[in-house]
């Protein structure tokens, strides 16, 4: 019976603890860790949430890059810190959604082991582009060329799992053409060869590509996406060029370790809501292709297990996502 009556004093000053700890969060910087390297769209949205973020929650929000194995090295890292709402992921359908169908014993469980905080952004665009002396005109005349000549079109690839990447296996599939791919360690090399014609395609961010388009150093044939991208109007869509396909679209979200308590997740859920809907935030992800979010606590989490359902049926329709 002491011991009964000592276990329980314990747990009620564990749950006290607990609440007093939430009650005063935050005492010190969060720190958000962003699975890719510094530049990109990922750490973009992240940096332009920090700010807002920060102020709506009262403390400072950092960002740490901590890139590898396509959002895995993040990823674990934050799972094997503590719950205490201190260090968070940005993430999104890479290490939620696909990595667990792509990578063999991956080591944490976005299911079970991450809680979403909120769903801040989403949307995105990628566009195929050529050397500017590419044979093809036209995406019509792209898909002609590459069907007639199946296997000889070279695209660069950045790794499995990434947006660019499905969206080639997807695209191939749409168009009934093979092309093969030429493995690189990001877009960056991957675009100064198709520049310098050494590659003859690449599937890419928007964003990142606008300025050579605008250069007139590649030749932009489609976007991915259903409408035209606000960053590349005059391109026409896949399915303007007779590829009937609408994809490439991503989202950002915060994570928290599973086990945080349930009003920190609430905090961190209205002072993210609250960035997003902050003067200027809008048009500011509207230049890189990307919209805000404002979702509770229970749609961001029905938000991921939808995006992880459709990605496990996508990856089942088409295996070579995950070779």
């Amino acid at each position: 019976m002491k011991f009964q009556r000592s276990f329980s004093l314990c747990l009620g000053l564990a749950g006290f603890v607990s609440a007093a700890a939430a009650q005063d969060y935050p005492r010190k910087p969060i720190i958000l860790v962003v699975p890719y390297a510094a530049g990109g769209p990922a750490d973009t949205a992240a940096r332009l949430l920090a700010e807002p973020f920060g102020k709506e929650i009262g403390e400072r929000v950092l960002i740490e890059n901590k890139v590898g194995g396509g959002g895995t090295l993040a990823a674990t890292s934050v799972k094997g810190g503590a719950s205490d709402g201190y260090t968070l992921l940005m993430a999104g359908e890479g290490p939620m959604s696909i990595n667990p169908h792509i990578q063999k014993n991956i080591p944490y469980n976005p299911a079970t082991d991450f809680v979403p905080a909120a769903i801040f952004a989403s949307g995105g665009c990628n566009v195929l582009v050529v050397n500017p002396k590419f044979s093809a005109a036209t995406l019509k005349d792209f898909v002609t060329l590459a069907r007639s000549k199946s296997g000889e079109i070279m695209y660069g690839g950045s790794g499995l799992g990434t947006p660019a990447e499905t969206v080639a296996i997807e695209f191939q599939a749409s168009a009934g053409a093979k092309m093969q791919k030429v493995p690189y360690s990001g877009s960056g090399p991957a675009f100064q060869d198709v520049i310098s014609g050494h590659l003859d395609a690449l599937f890419v961010s928007a964003v990142s590509a606008v300025g050579a388009i605008e250069a007139g150093t590649v030749r932009a044939l489609g976007v991915s996406t259903a409408k035209r991208c606000d960053v590349l109007p005059n391109v026409p869509t896949f399915r303007e060029g007779g590829v009937d396909l609408d994809t490439g679209y991503y989202w950002f979200g915060v994570f928290a370790r599973s086990g945080t308590p349930q009003e920190i997740i609430d905090k961190l859920n209205g002072a993210i809501n609250r960035a997003t809907a902050s003067p200027g935030f809008a048009d500011s992800l509207k230049v890189h292709s990307l919209a805000p979010q404002s979702l509770s606590v229970a749609d961001s989490a029905a938000y991921v297990r939808h995006d992880m359902d459709e990605w496990a049926k996508k990856i089942e329709r088409l295996p070579q996502i995950k070779q």
